[in-house]
């Protein structure tokens, strides 16, 4: 990922000058891409109640378009009051529709280039820079604690990472109230390239929704969906699905054998202290020597493994 439990995303570019002043980059959460999988009359309890569970999902998702427009649209109003000549794009698992009720708003701010060199010497040197060596972090910080739509006991920002990141929440009731994620483009951040790939993924492996999400509500559960406290960032936990999938036959449409099987590979044979995983090359590769790519565990299939061969239904 791109940042502490961010997952990716985004649109096209934006054309220079303009603001991304739309929810084009969210796709709809109710948006059921499993549907059209066929089963071939094979569904165990534990598909459908995984099926149960993403139609639950999607469901409170749509009670939530209105929280969510609303809360980009008062976003890009005072990034653009401090830096007019900035872009405000989302990203993450609701652009990637890999998200979860509970699943925080990602957005990325791209400044023009002025903004990116060292801090101004004196006030008013580079335009909307209004104080003395404070970073575009802690400027927006600090703007963030006088909306009057945000709680300010919610406000953190998180420096020591890859990509800083500002965390804060709306000001609303408890089951209403919405998580932002603000980071600021740069080098190192990689949210909006990695969306392709995602999305990709997706159409050719529909069944990394129901797994990942399932997965990710597990994790939540227990307090280990977040790297920076020791869990699991979305982001990986997305590319451990998708190469496991990468693994399986395309026509297995039973989402809670997968589910099962990739517990019983992760948790039985995979070992993440020799072996590194490959989504672009489909490959497994030793941790020891990267360069070396190996074909390890690649038989590790739903087909072979979790039938009996008397019982297997794909022969």
């Amino acid at each position: 990922g791109t940042h502490t439990g961010s997952d990716a995303s985004l649109e096209q570019q934006m054309p220079l000058g303009s603001v991304h002043s739309t929810m084009r980059g969210f796709r709809p959460p109710h948006r059921d891409i499993i549907a059209s999988v066929p089963l071939h009359g094979l569904q165990s309890r534990l598909t459908k109640d995984i099926y149960y569970f993403l139609s639950s999902v999607s469901s409170q998702l749509r009670k939530q378009d209105n929280r969510r427009s609303a809360a980009m649209k008062r976003l890009i109003k005072l990034v653009t009051a401090l830096w007019p000549r900035a872009q405000v794009k989302p990203y993450g698992s609701h652009v990637s529709n890999l998200c979860l009720p509970s699943s925080d708003l990602d957005f990325v701010i791209c400044l023009p280039a002025v903004h990116k060199n060292a801090p101004a010497e004196a006030p008013g040197v580079l335009e909307g820079r209004n104080a003395i060596n404070e970073t575009s972090q802690k400027l927006l910080a600090r703007k963030l604690k006088g909306e009057s739509w945000i709680d300010p006991r919610s406000i953190k920002v998180i420096e020591r990472t890859v990509v800083p990141v500002i965390k804060f929440s709306t000001k609303d009731t408890r089951a209403n109230v919405l998580q932002l994620d603000i980071s600021f483009d740069s080098p190192e951040h990689h949210g909006l390239e990695a969306i392709d790939m995602i999305l990709a993924v997706i159409e050719e492996f529909p069944m990394v929704r129901p797994l990942v999400l399932v997965l990710k509500q597990f994790l939540l559960d227990r307090g280990l969906l977040t790297s920076y406290t020791g869990g699991l960032s979305s982001y990986c936990l997305f590319l451990m699905v998708a190469r496991y999938l990468q693994e399986q036959t395309t026509s297995w449409g039973d989402c809670g054998s997968l589910l099962m099987g990739f517990l019983d590979f992760y948790g039985n044979s995979f070992d993440p202290r020799a072996t590194g995983i490959s989504v672009l090359r489909r490959q497994y590769f030793s941790r020891v020597n990267p360069a070396q790519f190996a074909e390890v565990h690649s038989q590790h299939r739903i087909d072979q493994e979790m039938w009996p061969p008397q019982q297997n239904p794909l022969q």
